[in-house]
């Protein structure tokens, strides 16, 4: 049986390769350039047990730089460096995939990267239809209650109703209740690394988002009280911006380079401890299937980390099944080395 579109929930979902985030966003968090242009992504997706490599239309001498490209095979690049994070089969139909581009994602990135003057409802649908797309997905690391995907899923619908009957929008946002501050680095990406991260903030009803040269934060009540709203050292920057709720232009504070440099810092600080506990679930996991009793001795874990995040391999390496095997198997066969 064909699934239903996740959107509309009507016709069936046959569209491929449906861009959960939005490929100029994507481009611009990825390009290896720093050209903010499609097709020049390099994205590691990373969570708590694995990571994962995707790779555009990049050039030969890219893959020489992040792998070991004279034994790079046709199969790994098809089956896994081919493979989009960011997108996904089967979601969406062709008509709700479209209403995408047209009244939302087209008219935003013009709006974005040229200054191009939109209806002002545009980007307040244009990050609630990200934010819920990602949230569906389930592979971002967060994930809305019930209620409110199904409550953002709505006004998505409602949106794309109302201008196909080329309806006055502002007196439905009016009642929306849902608003969002932005923060802005202007081409931060293109001189740092960058990154697509979310948390969601139960004390405040709030979905906070690093994206690029953007931060965003979603109010699901935009009467909240944030006096004790935290993210990653932006919480003054956050609280003093104005709330866009689609009836006006849409504003955005901009920082500095410095400033999101200490977000980034203060990022790096709390998701790197979450990462060690996932390495060393896998390697207890590893030390379990290979037959022996209890869990992989705390000394060979950190030996094992050393040698899998050594500087000298090449970063596409890292994390291949194979460099994971040949680690255990090395110091298994060479305790002195950890013990």
């Amino acid at each position: 049986m064909e699934n239903k579109c996740t959107l509309c929930q009507v016709n069936p979902a046959t569209k491929t390769n449906s861009h959960i985030i939005p490929s100029f966003l994507v481009a611009m968090v990825a390009s290896y350039d720093g050209s903010y242009a499609r097709g020049k992504e390099i994205m590691f997706t990373i969570d708590s047990y694995k990571t994962r490599v995707y790779t555009g239309s990049i050039p030969s001498t890219e893959y020489e730089r992040i792998f070991n490209y004279p034994e790079l095979t046709e199969e790994r690049i098809e089956q896994e460096l081919s493979q989009n994070s960011v997108a996904d089969d089967y979601i969406f139909c062709p008509t709700c995939e479209k209403d995408f581009a047209t009244y939302l994602e087209g008219p935003y990135a013009e709006f974005s990267k040229m200054g191009k003057k939109i209806d002002a409802s545009i980007p307040l649908l244009f990050w609630i239809s990200v934010i819920w797309r990602m949230s569906v997905a389930g592979t971002f690391g967060f994930k809305l209650k019930s209620h409110q995907e199904e409550y953002l899923q709505y006004c998505i619908n409602q949106y794309f109703k109302l201008k196909k009957e080329k309806q006055d929008v502002s007196s439905y946002l009016s009642k929306i209740g849902l608003g969002y501050k932005l923060l802005y680095c202007k081409d931060y990406s293109k001189n740092n690394g960058s990154m697509i991260f979310a948390r969601y903030d139960e004390q405040t009803d709030s979905l906070s988002l690093f994206i690029g040269d953007y931060c965003i934060c979603m109010l699901f009540d935009a009467r909240a009280d944030m006096s004790s709203y935290s993210f990653f050292t932006l919480e003054a920057q956050f609280v003093d911006c104005v709330i866009n709720n689609g009836i006006l232009q849409e504003c955005h504070m901009n920082i500095s380079s410095a400033e999101m440099d200490l977000a980034m810092s203060s990022f790096i600080e709390k998701v790197k401890k979450l990462k060690i506990y996932g390495e060393f679930k896998v390697l207890d996991k590893l030390w379990e299937i290979s037959g022996r009793w209890g869990i992989m001795p705390l000394r060979m874990k950190f030996c094992f980390l050393n040698l899998l995040y050594d500087d000298n391999v090449k970063i596409g390496e890292r994390h291949t099944a194979k460099r994971y095997l040949e680690i255990f198997k090395y110091l298994v066969e060479n305790i002195i080395v950890w013990y």
